[in-house]
């Protein structure tokens, strides 16, 4: 069976590349011809009327100006400095799982869905149902609204997530993508909230499951391999502190909880991550003695380490990925936490995960 991933464009994410890389290597390891749609962020086109006046305007800009860093096809240069960028994230993925193309927007989809055959496509996991999150290519295109009328394989949501439980979409948004959700075959989500969401859009199909992050169908021991592959070095400090959104009033629970256990914190965010490889990441999480983060894989990644941590949570970002995830891992305390007990439930929540694989795609 062959199979295409739909997952969120590639990023500088850590959580979003590793919870890919754990869904690559399960199929794999469970015999299947996997793919992933290697997306990027599309790069904004202009009418054929308007280009040449947008080009002229910033030639003039740039020349009378003498602005260097205004460029003429500022679309091109952004895709190229994106590939800058993400060049270990490339790298790191082109060494471990099977991409397609490179997928510059929905139209290139469309193409690939109507020139390639694939029996089944699998949408997920992470945050692909929030419609802020998933603009770039629009929140339809998640819904696999790109495949042509005459597919006949199978669409499978797998542990996909709203990332909230508000209510995000307007009328429109729910009439349309109600319709796209009945053509689907299996459907899980991440939060148990995805699925009161779905009874609030009153959305008939398939009956929706809830399952776990799917980072977590890989053991411990699994990604400390991954850590031996490349060249990384130790933790300089105790804490590890993965930051999303950093300002000043983490910042200052940083120093307090620092100077009350007596340990050095080393502090790592997406915009310092050109020094930071995926590898280096999970390193930091082995070695770290506390962890403090605002990230839902931040917290993931403590709980798969077994490290005790601190949770600084964003409400934009979304509260619910964290209540779910505690719920099913039994997690009531984050102060104190029977590991023993934790790591069962992990074991139970990932052979579900194994079962609906099995279930719904063999």
């Amino acid at each position: 069976m062959k199979i295409a991933l739909l997952n969120l464009p590639l990023d500088n994410n850590y959580g979003g590349n590793l919870q890919r890389f754990a869904i690559m290597r399960t199929f794999q390891k469970m015999g299947y011809d996997i793919t992933f749609l290697y997306c990027v962020p599309p790069a904004v086109t202009f009418p054929y009327i308007k280009a040449p006046l947008v080009y002229l305007k910033r030639f003039i800009l740039r020349y009378i100006l003498m602005n260097k860093k205004i460029h003429i096809r500022q679309e091109s240069y952004q895709l190229k400095e994106n590939e800058k960028v993400l060049k270990d994230e490339v790298r790191f993925m082109k060494s471990h799982y099977k991409v397609s193309q490179i997928i510059y927007s929905k139209k290139d989809l469309i193409a690939l869905a109507n020139n390639e055959v694939f029996d089944c496509y699998i949408v997920g996991s992470d945050q692909v149902w929030r419609k802020s999150i998933a603009h770039e290519y629009g929140i339809s295109t998640y819904f696999l609204d790109f495949l042509p009328n005459n597919f006949k394989g199978k669409r499978i949501a797998l542990a996909a997530s709203f990332g909230t439980d508000i209510n995000e979409l307007n009328e429109s948004d729910i009439t349309k993508l109600g319709t796209l959700y009945k053509k689907f075959d299996a459907i899980s989500f991440r939060e148990n909230s995805g699925l009161n969401l779905i009874k609030s859009y009153k959305w008939n199909g398939v009956k929706p499951i809830s399952l776990i992050d799917p980072t977590f169908l890989i053991n411990k021991s699994e990604y400390l391999n991954e850590i031996e592959k490349v060249k990384t070095v130790s933790l300089n400090g105790d804490i590890f502190c993965y930051i999303l959104d950093y300002n000043f009033e983490k910042e200052n629970i940083i120093r307090t909880l620092s100077n009350k256990l007596k340990m050095k914190s080393y502090i790592c965010n997406l915009q310092n991550s050109n020094n930071v490889s995926i590898e280096q990441w999970l390193r930091f999480f082995y070695e770290a003695k506390f962890i403090v983060t605002d990230s839902f894989h931040g917290v993931v990644f403590s709980i798969i380490f077994n490290k005790p941590f601190k949770l600084l949570i964003n409400r934009k970002r979304g509260k619910a990925r964290f209540d779910s995830l505690f719920e099913k891992l039994g997690i009531n305390d984050t102060e104190d936490i029977d590991w023993n007990k934790v790591n069962q439930n992990i074991l139970y929540q990932a052979d579900n995960f194994y079962s609906f694989i099995k279930n719904n795609i063999q």
